[in-house]
């Protein structure tokens, strides 16, 4: 009876995340269930226009468990992705406002994504060598720079 209550608000709030990201001019994404599920979420983020993400086609999922809100959705990038805030396996880092909003969990991981200055937090670093390079020499910053265009460029092929 649980997971179909689980189900329902998960199948309302994913027509309230897809209407609000219609009206929504400042992001460009697109959300589907994957098979109608509600517990499986695909979305594919358009990179923001005149930043390191520009031109970039991201494939994200997002799991949710019978147990959700109190259990956190398992979020994973299928696009390969050279970022500090995403793990070689691609799991990102984030962290939602409201744990029970999946838009909020949406918007965490995208502002992961596109932080233009993130202060240093080691709690947050999933990819080393992303961030051995970010923090490192301004050379080192470069480098990062260039291996995230190569990761931007690779997702539209």
């Amino acid at each position: 009876k649980m997971e179909s209550t689980v189900a329902a608000n998960l199948q309302r709030q994913y027509d309230q995340v897809v209407e609000a990201y219609k009206r929504d001019k400042n992001v460009t994404l697109d959300i589907e269930l994957v098979d109608k599920n509600p517990f499986v979420w695909a979305i594919t983020y358009f990179g923001r226009p005149m930043t390191n993400l520009d031109g970039g086609l991201f494939r994200i999922k997002l799991l949710f468990s019978p147990r959700f809100p109190e259990e956190h959705p398992r979020a994973r990038f299928e696009t390969q992705m050279f970022h500090h805030r995403i793990a070689t396996d691609g799991t990102p880092c984030y962290t939602a406002r409201r744990a029970e909003d999946v838009k909020s969990h949406i918007e965490a991981i995208i502002e992961a994504l596109e932080e233009e200055e993130p202060p240093y937090d080691p709690r947050t670093l999933v990819n080393p060598e992303a961030a051995k390079l970010y923090w490192g020499s301004s050379d080192d910053k470069k480098m990062y720079n260039r291996k995230l265009r190569r990761a931007v460029q690779r997702s539209m092929e």
